[in-house]
């Protein structure tokens, strides 16, 4: 997985309501009248989780024999700019995935066609959080697919061996780094902490939480705000994690999942797909040794605010230059709210549904790690979202791995970043 992402729908949705019941409609009356559906995605860029998009699009397409959908694979790094060069050359498809930025990025251009008025009975059945942050300018251009929070995974067989309570996860920063360091004492093969210190956008989708309990916000109102004292401490933090060896530098958050899945990592910062990817990588861990062995919790807090989770969300969006309006939105909804294509794909791939009280349906939805997440789903922290985030992130996230890669003064690092973006957000 990948974690994140001016039509006025008024009349469509009025048109749709009939047919567009909360959860998915059944059989399609389009079979009059053929259309395809491009759906860009990096799900089926994935080896595994390709057949599982292929069957739910053929499941979809048998109910729906009207519409044809023709499947576009993308790299999840890559997607979003795959997307802009296509419409720059008119070519945009009918439905995409989105994560993070993309739907401020997307809708910034006006390239996404709005969902505001689309029928708010079904909107109102998706977790709050998530319709959120498929929102942008007060304007709802998305469907959310994936509920994905980024929480904070701990080992409970590790804290046990190592002397902790693993019934007691940390609540704040400093009790994290406590246990850190009695764990590398008792265990120095153990891996302290898996963080996302990655130069992408993602990496600041990972570190806001972190940065949020210590109140920094590189980004504020709307303008740079990184040359801070909290800003300062954060990149202390970050600092020491590495010079002590409590983490991996310069790692994705997925990279940690292999020490994880050999029981050596003691906390990790990672989604709800953190399940299905980590038994993947150890057929051992069963679903009982995996309950057995792993919990979650929310992000831990610090200085300046309490414990709070990071986003992933994955949302489904339409494009203005479509022509097959009625059809994609259909087939966005199938994606969000079809059982069907819930168990098979979503929770196949670890996902949350964005439908409020699946867990009352599915049973497989009622596990420790799935409960957990939901459990933390309120607690969400995302970073400001808009048209200059893509062009933010590499000065935050390249002076975050400046912070641990050099001995420069910590001060020094945080006024070239406010410097840097500055520089973006003038422009």
């Amino acid at each position: 997985m990948g974690i994140k992402r001016a039509w006025k729908a008024g009349t469509v949705a009025l048109g749709l309501a009939g047919a567009l019941t909360v959860g998915y409609a059944g059989p399609s009356s389009f079979a009059a009248t053929e259309v395809t559906i491009r759906f860009v995605n990096w799900e089926s860029g994935d080896h595994t989780e390709k057949p599982w998009v292929d069957d739910i699009e053929a499941r979809f397409m048998k109910d729906n024999p009207g519409i044809r959908i023709k499947d576009e694979p993308v790299d999840f790094s890559g997607h979003l700019h795959q997307l802009v060069t296509e419409c720059a050359a008119g070519d945009c498809p009918d439905v995409a995935e989105a994560q993070g930025n993309d739907i401020a990025s997307l809708a910034s251009a006006k390239l996404l066609r709005s969902l505001d008025g689309y029928d708010k009975a079904f909107v109102g059945t998706l977790y709050p959080t998530t319709v959120d942050r498929a929102t942008f300018n007060h304007i709802l251009y998305g469907l959310p697919w994936g509920f994905d929070p980024i929480g904070f995974l701990y080992n409970k067989e590790l804290m046990k061996k190592v002397g902790l309570d693993p019934n007691a996860p940390p609540k704040t920063i400093a009790e994290a780094m406590r246990a850190i360091a009695t764990a590398k004492q008792n265990d120095p093969e153990s891996i302290g902490i898996g963080i996302d210190t990655t130069l992408r956008d993602f990496g600041v989708d990972a570190e806001w939480p972190y940065m949020h309990a210590f109140g920094a916000e590189p980004i504020k109102n709307g303008k740079p705000d990184a040359d801070t004292p909290q800003m300062r401490a954060y990149l202390e933090w970050v600092r020491a994690l590495i010079k002590n060896g409590y983490t991996l530098p310069g790692k994705k958050m997925g990279q940690f999942r292999i020490f994880a899945a050999q029981g050596r990592l003691l906390f990790l910062e990672d989604g709800p797909y953190f399940k299905s990817v980590v038994q993947g990588m150890n057929g051992a861990l069963t679903d009982e040794k995996l309950y057995a062995a792993w919990g979650v919790t929310a992000i831990p807090g610090g200085p300046a605010s309490g414990p709070s989770a990071g986003s992933s969300d994955h949302q489904t969006v339409t494009f203005a230059g479509s022509k097959n309006q009625a059809a994609a939105l259909k087939f966005m909804r199938y994606l969000v709210a079809d059982e069907y294509a819930i168990r098979n794909f979503l929770i196949r791939n670890g996902d949350l549904p964005a439908v409020q009280g699946m867990e009352r349906k599915i049973p497989e939805l009622n596990n420790p790690i799935a409960l957990g997440f939901l459990k933390i789903g309120g607690l969400v922290v995302a970073p400001p979202y808009g048209p200059k985030y893509e062009q933010a992130y590499p000065p935050i996230m390249s002076n975050v791995q400046r912070a641990y890669s050099t001995n420069d003064p910590v001060a020094e690092i945080a006024r070239a970043m406010q410097t840097q973006l500055l520089d973006v957000f003038s422009k």
